[in-house]
This record gives C-alpha cells, structure tokens and sequence, in this order.
C-alpha cells in the first residue's frame, strides 16, 4: 500500500477520522488533501503520489466516510459547520498545514476553517467548491436521486458501473480502483455497499449553504487562495450566481481563478487535463511567493 494509516483521535470533537499519510521529503510543506462528499480520502492516491516527491501529503476521510467514525445523519451531525470544524481540530492535531487542497463542498467548509481558526492552513486551493443560491427545493432534489443510488454489484462490474454515470465516466483507473477498494465494503453475497451511508450523504446535500455565505468569509480573511473551476460541469441549468460567486471570491491581490478546461467536477481524480492542473496548481500554489 503507498500510503499509512492511522487513526486520528480528534478527542475535543469527540470524533476519530481515518488518516492517510503518503510522507514526504523532510521539511517540505505540508498539504493537506480533502475530498468531496460520497468520496473517500484514497482517491486521492495517484495525485499523492506525485506529489510527495515534492511535498509531506497527508488526508483523511470526512466523518461518515470510508474509515472515519459514522454519525447518525442527524443535521447537526452533518451540518457544514461540523466539517469545518472538523477541519479545524484535524489541522491542528497535524501541527499546522501549509496547504490546504479542498475539494467540492470541503472547499467551500474549508473557508469557514479558516475564519474560525486563522492559521490551521497557509494557503487554500479550492477545487470546484460547491458554490450555489440558498435553495432548499434544488438541494432536496439532489436528496432524493442521492436516496436512489444501488450498492454495485460486484468487484468485477464495479468499474463498468460506475463509469455507466457522468459523474465517474472520467476517472483515471487508478483512482476508480482506490475508491472501489477504500470507499465500499463487500457484504456475504458480494455486492458492494458504499462506506458513506446514503442518508449521510444526502444529510450533506440538504444542508447546503448559500454561496453568499461564503463569498462574505472570503472578503474578511486575507487567505491566499486558487481556485480551481471545472469547465465541463457547467449546465445550462446552473444558475448564474454561481459564478460570480467564485469571481468575488477570487477578488484579492493574492486569489486566483483558473478555468479547468475539458474536465468535470471530479477534476482531480480524472485523466488529464483535469489531474495535471490540479498537480500543477499544488506545486505552484504549495511555494509560490505569494506577498501582494
């Protein structure tokens, strides 16, 4: 395996998550990597593996996910405030990150990491964050298709499956292969069941939070952040707010927005471009002399 495991015993969250530490030179910056919601922390693994030659890479899984403790899905236990606080007491549990890369809706929980406690984490790369109006009846849809997800049905057709949804058709092999194996356990008959119970995971749908929200953190930190837009998820049906959200977030001397070209959502665990500008964006963003 090309990473360790551990358990991290965040005893003031009452909470343990599963840590992932794939090393690293000695005294080369810390990154921190975060995954989206329904993921888990190895699919992070072949961008962890390029970058540690470079860089100390570690990750964990967000409660209720692969090998971290499980909350019942109540909103509380669930809510966006609870990941980022989580966030928080992982950061400092590792000593403090100089890079923090957040993906999906950890990079939206990532800023408000960030105004909670100043100084958990240097720098923010957001991938992709989740971005959108305060709408209730769009988030509970997104509940309910989430509710109607079928475990795969075996280790076999696990790939084919996934690849039969957009949201997976993407994704290198690599990465694929380390969710399969880390984010599902198999029961007696063989069929996969998802380590992120559905009901967890459309506990973090419905408590969706306003882009505004974040948009108002961002104009309050001095955070150097990049972030990272996935160009090929854009629909017609994605409200307008949604970019501009990102734009003000990225007005700042030290902010950046880079459209992904030709990928999806899930940009770093697919087939380039959408990995290799997530590599290029950490080593640049992880030393980049970012002072105006």
């Amino acid at each position: 395996m090309s990473f360790a495991e551990r358990r991290l015993e965040l005893n003031e969250r009452g909470i343990n998550l599963s840590l992932l530490d794939w090393g690293g030179p000695s005294g080369a910056p810390l990154v921190l990597l975060v995954h989206a919601n329904g993921a888990c922390a190895a699919a992070w693994d072949p961008i962890a593996l390029e970058l540690r030659a470079r860089h100390r890479v570690v990750a964990y899984d967000l409660r209720g996910h692969g090998n971290s403790d499980k909350p019942e899905p109540t909103p509380e236990a669930y809510a966006w405030d609870a990941f980022a606080d989580d966030m928080v007491a992982a950061c400092r549990s590792l000593g403090g990150v100089d890079l923090c890369v957040a993906h999906s809706f950890s990079g939206s929980c990532a800023l408000m990491a960030a105004e909670r406690a100043p100084g958990s984490f240097s720098r923010l790369v957001m991938i992709d964050p989740v971005l959108l109006p305060h709408d209730p009846e769009a988030a509970e849809r997104v509940v309910q298709a989430t509710m109607k997800k079928r475990p795969l049905p075996s280790r076999n057709l696990a790939i084919p499956t996934l690849r039969k949804s957009a949201l997976y058709r993407r994704w290198g092999e690599d990465s694929l292969e380390r969710f399969i194996d880390f984010g599902f356990e198999v029961d007696a008959s063989g069929v996969l069941n998802p380590k992120c119970p559905l009901a967890s995971e459309a506990a973090v749908y419905r408590n969706r939070i306003g882009g505004d929200r974040f948009v108002a953190i961002a104009e309050r930190l001095e955070l150097p952040i990049l972030l990272l837009w996935a160009e090929m998820r854009r629909g017609a049906d994605e409200p307008p707010e949604a970019r501009r959200y990102a734009e003000a977030i990225a007005t700042h001397p030290r902010r950046l927005l880079v459209d992904i070209p030709e990928s999806g959502h899930f940009a770093p665990m697919e087939i380039p471009p959408g990995r290799s500008v997530v590599l290029d964006a950490v080593d640049y963003f992880a030393r980049a002399p970012l002072t105006s």
